[in-house]
């Protein structure tokens, strides 16, 4: 697959943040911040890292991403952040299990990857 461009991101937190982000306004960008704890270039080089080495769930988008790193930032209960998301508590729960499978997948291939670059030098 291409690359995910920025934009793609932001359009997707729009119904989460409540508001168009612009990624030239500095505001904006702490607001998307708030919202998933990293900024949207981050959230883009994780999406794309799991595209790269095939690790994302089939029939996810970015916006489970989004839902995941919400729920990893915010951390309240299921149904507020569901009802933040727009989605039913149980389509919620189910997305961002499988965004969280696949993070740690990606953390421990990023791992393994350090390890063995290490043990070449």
């Amino acid at each position: 697959m291409s690359p995910l461009p920025v934009a793609s991101i932001t359009t997707a937190a729009n119904p989460i943040i409540r508001r168009a982000v612009d990624v030239e306004k500095i505001t904006h960008i702490r607001l998307f911040k708030e919202h998933f704890g990293v900024s949207p270039w981050v959230t883009c080089c994780v999406w794309n890292r799991l595209d790269q080495h095939s690790i994302i769930p089939s029939k996810a988008r970015p916006v489970h991403l989004l839902w995941t790193l919400f729920f990893l930032k915010v951390y309240s209960t299921e149904l507020v952040l569901a009802n933040a998301c727009e989605c039913d508590p149980e389509t919620f729960r189910n997305w961002v299990k499988a965004m969280l499978a696949a993070l740690e997948r990606l953390g421990l291939f990023v791992v393994r990857h350090l390890l063995v670059d290490r043990s070449a030098h």
